[in-house]
């Protein structure tokens, strides 16, 4: 009897795998995510030239209307247009960006929401190039 339960639990465990491998949700997450690969990977890569352009607007675009965006602080901003509106908060003070990158660090799907999560940084000059100093001209 206790050799015939071990199996069983043997055989549970073994098929557990095959459960999730097959599980409907596991793979409607997985075709969204791929689905939306393109995508996300495109916007990625318009990051940094649509910074230089200081285009707000562009850099919202491709989030979707109810899109969350977390902050490194932890702070939440809501819906394309205040993700938008953040993002022109950024341009108020003028500055022509130089260098910068934006790393994607992982991409989960949940329901029908996507989740993706990026290291960035910006190098920017406040000054006009005409008025900067270098250490020589001093």
């Amino acid at each position: 009897m206790q050799r015939a339960l071990v199996l069983a639990g043997l055989i549970m465990l073994a098929a557990l795998p095959l459960v999730a491998i097959a599980s409907p949700g596991a793979v409607s997450a997985n075709a969204l995510m791929a689905s939306a690969k393109p995508a996300i990977d495109a916007a990625d890569e318009d990051w940094l030239p649509a910074m230089r352009a200081h285009d707000a607007a562009r850099l919202a675009k491709p989030y979707a209307g109810d899109a969350l965006f977390v902050r490194a602080n932890g702070d939440t901003i809501r819906g394309r247009s205040a993700i938008q509106k953040m993002y022109q908060s950024e341009f108020t003070k003028p500055a022509k960006v130089v260098s910068g990158y934006l790393k994607e660090d992982g991409l989960a799907a949940a329901g029908s929401r996507i989740y993706e999560w990026a290291t960035r940084g910006l190098c920017s000059i406040a000054a006009p190039a005409s008025r900067l100093f270098l250490p020589a001209d001093i």
